[in-house]
């Protein structure tokens, strides 16, 4: 039996927030809002969902969580305190603290008081396993991307299993930084040589062909449709790490995996 398996409300309440367990092959989902999709695509692969959106206020949480996700109850869920994180909420890389911090500054019209809220969704009954995993978890902290990243999971030397970034708000949705390029707080911290690599990075944005913009896929030219709803596509890329002998250094690109949409319908 996993942790998942064990938990249940009494000892989600009277234990210590399993940190480590929740962030091990997990998906993380900066400037998320309340979208299911990444749950719904690829609950099969994740059962452990870690979201970081600023613009969030507890009320509104509490009123999508209430909304739920189709075939899941809420099991067990509780507040997390900001003492249990043990790792203050910022970005430490040194070249990158002060633009972190005039982005930040720059936004507090749109930033809410921060918060971390833990919940664990079981299946119901009248619904198979084809639907989507018995129990999945969902961590959701209401904080700057970059800087909940590197808290979370660089802090514990740990990555993601999957990272996903899907329309991630850099224009007029009150998000600093742009996750999709190379030269974003947000890519340095995720892709610094010291630190772990996610294993896949799950991208989308409007359109069809939006990827072409971005730099987490800069060894393909073409990229294919994987997954799509009414309005976004998004694609899944896996991580693989080249030696180049001759340069005397390491070319780090994602390589694409790729999933029908009909495999992941919820």
């Amino acid at each position: 039996m996993t942790w998942l398996d064990e938990i249940n409300q009494q000892k989600m309440d009277s234990q210590e927030l399993p940190l480590v367990s929740l962030l091990t092959n997990s998906m993380y989902y900066p400037a998320c809002r309340f979208d299911g999709d990444p749950i719904k695509f690829l609950g099969s692969s994740v059962n452990s969902f870690i979201y970081a959106d600023y613009g969030v206020t507890q009320d509104k949480l509490a009123i999508s969580i209430a909304e739920g996700f189709k075939g899941y109850d809420v099991f067990c869920e509780r507040e997390v305190r900001e003492s249990e994180l043990k790792v203050p909420m910022e970005v430490t890389i040194p070249s990158l603290i002060d633009c972190q911090r005039e982005g930040i500054e720059s936004k507090q019209w749109w930033i809410q008081k921060p918060f971390a809220h833990w919940c664990v969704f079981q299946r119901k009954g009248d619904y198979g396993k084809e639907h989507g995993p018995s129990r999945f978890s969902l961590f959701y902290i209401c904080a700057d991307g970059a800087a909940t990243y590197q808290a979370l999971y660089v802090s514990h030397n740990l990555a993601p299993k999957i990272l996903s970034i899907i329309q991630p708000g850099h224009g007029f949705g009150g998000n600093w930084d742009n996750y999709f390029h190379q030269k974003s707080v947000f890519y340095k911290v995720v892709m610094d040589d010291k630190n772990v690599k996610p294993e896949m990075v799950l991208l989308g944005e409007w359109g069809s062909w939006g990827y072409r913009r971005t730099s987490w896929g800069p060894n393909y030219q073409t990229f294919l449709n994987i997954f799509s709803n009414t309005h976004l596509s998004i694609i899944l890329l896996k991580y693989n790490k080249t030696e180049r002998f001759w340069g005397k250094f390491t070319d780090y690109f994602y390589e694409m995996i790729v999933y029908s949409e009909s495999e992941h319908e919820a």
